[in-house]
């Protein structure tokens, strides 16, 4: 007896000083990120998401096969901590049980049933992972560039924590310690304990302690591991679920930088050009990433065979941040605190001295692939988000590097000079009426009294000519329902989302201070919009 609780407590120490330790390392290295004090309002929405996301597994169940199988894990995990209990209990005596409850038959037949659970999912998880090979199917896999090595130890760690619970318990059965007696309720149990019942009771005596040893040992030695491989996500998606930003995927971008230049400084760094520019939640983002590849299937850039892979860009941003760690949580001696005896300046030299991230750890085709869609954001099951994460480092390339690409440039000029992306002019605005059969007022001066609403069509249902086309019917089923509309025509100009997007948020803002101005000095008060931005 005293041998197994020294191995058992033994282990415990050494996983938890390991683990404790690591834990701490990357909550400094999170801490390094910009303040973001809006992740904690509007506190019933995160409770629900945590209960529907984390609880329920909702986004996850969308596949179903996989979903099914990740949410037997979780709840086994989940329900099966209370064997933990059970396991170090038995560290000091052979005979513990949960006073009350330790001895009911419902509970051994849930234990046993999750355990069951869990080794049949990891069967699925097997299989979806041989069928899904990177090695066999390349680009086409969702687990391309993802750490499959990692995975299938972890497979084999889980299935090494059932196998041994499950052995020691039928042990346990055969020597007379099992808490729930010879009930066929735990049927895992027994049916297992008839494979050693030949054994006689000082070999299963013997048994039950190595695998109860081995039980906790990889369960442990499976926090360590935790805190050091992708598998983070464990710990880390219910804080990131419970912190992310509600709507998300196709609402509006999260941050809006301040860009009077009344308020601009010298030190004013807009969007992320290091790894450090990007808030403590984008930080986290990058450790709770699953490798699961979902946002890569579903991306329109990665399918029509561009460099973006929504994931494999997290991954790269993690990378990155523990390449950066030495700079930004590690010793006085590595920020050159002889140089500058104050760490802030210390901090800013070192920051300096620094690559940015595009295009050292992102290459510059990759960023400029995204078309912020939000299909990434809405099929992360552990609710990263990208899109925001991009257009940060987008707006750092713009605004404070000026590199983008060619053909950004001469739209960004277009809607500056001419307030569309093609820079045809505010003169074409209204020719898309001409197929109509009716006139459509242009305002003019203010909206009169007749006319209830202000169609705002946008650059493309005015412009493109296959655009034009929905603009026209829009009219005409307005015309048909005897609504009262005009439009602006000349008068209207781009949204500037689109370069908001591209990174350009001075541009963005520039438009949108002139078209508040347009729709307050017409007098609007009800719009119809078929402008997508």
């Amino acid at each position: 007896m005293p041998i197994r609780i020294a191995l058992g407590l033994g282990a415990t120490a050494i996983a938890l000083a390991i683990a404790g330790h690591r834990f701490s390392y990357l909550f400094r290295l999170v801490g390094k990120g910009r303040p973001d004090p809006k992740r904690f309002t509007d506190v019933r929405a995160r409770v629900w998401a945590e209960l529907s996301e984390v609880g329920g597994q909702r986004k996850l169940l969308r596949w179903t096969v996989p979903g099914m199988a990740h949410a037997f894990t979780f709840w086994g995990f989940t329900v099966l901590m209370y064997t933990i209990l059970e396991a170090y209990g038995a560290l000091f005596d052979r005979d513990f049980f949960v006073p009350l409850i330790g001895r009911g038959r419902a509970l051994g037949f849930v234990e046993d049933f999750f355990a069951v659970a869990v080794l049949v999912s990891l069967c699925v998880f097997t299989g979806i992972r041989y069928a899904n090979s990177p090695k066999r199917m390349d680009r086409r896999s969702r687990f391309f560039g993802s750490h499959t090595g990692a995975a299938w130890l972890v497979l084999v760690m889980i299935a090494l924590v059932m196998l041994s619970l499950i052995g020691y318990r039928a042990a346990q059965v055969n020597t007379g310690n099992f808490p729930y007696g010879n009930s066929w309720w735990p049927f895992a149990s027994h049916a297992v304990s008839r494979l050693f019942v030949h054994f006689g009771a000082g070999v299963n005596s013997d048994l039950e302690t190595v695998l109860l040893i081995l039980n906790i040992a990889v369960i442990v030695g499976f926090g360590v591991f935790l805190a050091y491989s992708k598998h983070l996500h464990i710990a880390l998606a219910p804080i990131n679920v419970a912190t992310s930003r509600r709507p998300r995927a196709l609402g509006p971008l999260y941050s809006t930088p301040d860009m009077d230049m009344e308020n601009v400084s010298e030190d004013t760094v807009f969007g992320a050009g290091h790894i450090e520019d990007l808030s403590w939640k984008q930080l986290l983002d990058t450790l709770t990433c699953t490798e699961c590849g979902r946002c890569q299937s579903v991306c329109p850039a990665w399918n029509t065979g561009k460099p973006l892979s929504p994931k494999l860009l997290i991954m790269a941003l993690r990378d990155n941040l523990f390449e950066s760690s030495p700079r930004l949580v590690g010793s006085p001696a590595s920020m050159e605190l002889g140089t500058h005896p104050d760490p802030a300046t210390a901090a800013a030299a070192a920051k300096a001295d620094a690559p940015t991230l595009v295009p050292t750890t992102i290459e510059p085709d990759v960023l400029w692939s995204c078309l912020t869609c939000g299909a990434c954001v809405e099929e992360c099951p552990v609710d990263i988000e990208h899109v925001d994460t991009i257009v940060e480092m987008r707006r750092y390339e713009v605004l404070m590097e000026s590199r983008f690409p060619t053909e950004a440039g001469l739209m960004l000029r277009n809607i500056e000079n001419q307030g569309d992306p093609w820079g045809l002019g505010g003169a074409k605005r209204t020719e898309w009426t001409q197929a109509l059969d009716f006139e459509i007022p242009v305002i003019t001066g203010t909206i009169p009294d007749d006319i209830e609403y202000l169609y705002w069509v946008g650059c493309a249902g005015a412009l493109d000519e296959r655009a034009r086309k929905a603009t026209q019917s829009t009219a005409r089923l307005l015309h048909r329902a005897g609504v009262r509309f005009g439009i602006l025509g000349p008068r209207e100009t781009c949204t500037g989302d689109p370069a908001r997007r591209l990174g350009n948020e001075y541009l963005y803002q520039e438009m949108g201070k002139a078209n508040i101005a347009t729709l307050e000095e017409v007098g609007a008060k009800k719009v119809i919009a078929s402008c997508p931005h």
